[in-house]
């Protein structure tokens, strides 16, 4: 997908994005919160830099346990849906490319990177 056409295709579904976790499909909803429950376990008391986070949708379930969370993302119509989140645990967003991180993750305790393979 040309860069153009990738921005576009988040720009336009940044609204919708994460309702695929909302769909009724058997046995989703039960993978989804084992998972949950996994992450927020690994996070738990830890910093966390995220790496495209989307619209916040995991970012919301980590900052449930993790200390504190930097969640990036390379396109601001997805940030600015992670921003509309109200976060239990302090999260800071950043405009940037994960190829070119602007921090150190030897400066975290944990990198997490969500479903960004299957993109």
């Amino acid at each position: 997908m040309s860069d153009h056409k990738t921005k576009k295709y988040y720009r336009d579904r940044a609204a919708e994005y994460e309702q695929i976790y909302y769909r009724h499909v058997p046995g989703r909803h039960r993978e989804i919160d084992d998972e949950i429950d996994r992450l927020k376990s690994h996070v738990s008391n830890r910093t966390v830099l995220e790496l495209a986070c989307g619209t916040g949708y995991w970012t919301d379930k980590m900052a449930e346990t993790a200390e504190s969370i930097i969640a990036l993302d390379i396109w601001m119509e997805m940030l600015d849906e992670a921003r509309k989140k109200k976060y239990r645990n302090p999260v800071a967003f950043i405009r940037a490319d994960m190829t070119h991180l602007p921090l150190k993750p030897a400066l975290f305790d944990l990198v997490a990177v969500g479903f960004w393979f299957s993109h």
